[in-house]
């Protein structure tokens, strides 16, 4: 009886755990798991019409590592902010964020600073090149701020590749949900201190019911 016991309080617990999670993921139609940034050197490389997303990233890993960070929020980040790099040093950074979509469209903006190009990989329609110098001027209302969307549901990822050389400003990235009525910064979420709160609770009362049962 023991065991079957403890088999039924685990079963209870984990059931307990996934409607917990479940309600939580549902609270919010796009998470966000990891954010990573990668800056290393390059020789003043620039964008050009017949790049493709593979000889990008053959220049990107073909220069020198300077760091590799994981960010928790994709707001006023680069290479001089995260890494301690020089304003006129010549570099390409690349950020992989990982996501997971419920279901419909998540939409983005990105507010960059790619004086040589850049490249976005893995959202809607396809790679989006740009050989042009991209700087927002940290107005989200810029012309040179880059949309992008991702449609559809499960985890996935996409990258952010850009090449400058001054005067390294800080890059932000923000996602509407909701057509772009309303968009929030890009975070990596953890689960809810109140989820696990419930959690706690309810394997104090299935241990509880259990001594109680024994005493019986």
């Amino acid at each position: 009886m023991p065991i079957k016991s403890s088999g039924r309080i685990i079963a209870t617990a984990v059931g307990l755990f996934g409607l917990t999670m479940t309600s939580v993921a549902h609270a919010t139609p796009i998470t966000f798991s990891s954010i990573t940034m990668e800056v290393r050197t390059t020789d003043n490389i620039s964008v050009n019409g017949g790049d493709t997303a593979g000889s990008l990233l053959t220049r990107f890993n073909d220069g020198s590592e300077i760091c590799t960070v994981n960010i928790e929020e994709f707001t006023a980040i680069g290479g001089k902010q995260n890494c301690g790099t020089a304003p006129h040093d010549d570099l390409a950074t690349l950020y992989t964020v990982t996501y997971s979509l419920d279901a419909g469209t998540a939409l983005f903006e990105l507010g960059a600073d790619w004086g040589l190009g850049g490249i976005i990989m893995g959202t809607d329609g396809g790679d989006i090149i740009r050989t042009d110098d991209i700087w927002w001027s940290y107005n989200w209302n810029n012309a040179d701020v880059l949309d992008f969307s991702i449609t559809g549901s499960g985890v996935g990822s996409f990258q952010l590749l850009g090449f400058e050389s001054c005067c390294s400003g800080a890059n932000s990235l923000r996602v509407s949900t909701d057509g772009g009525q309303t968009f929030s910064a890009v975070i990596t979420t953890v689960p809810e201190p109140a989820a696990l709160a419930l959690l706690g609770l309810g394997l104090m009362g299935l241990t509880t019911a259990r001594r109680r049962r024994k005493q019986l």
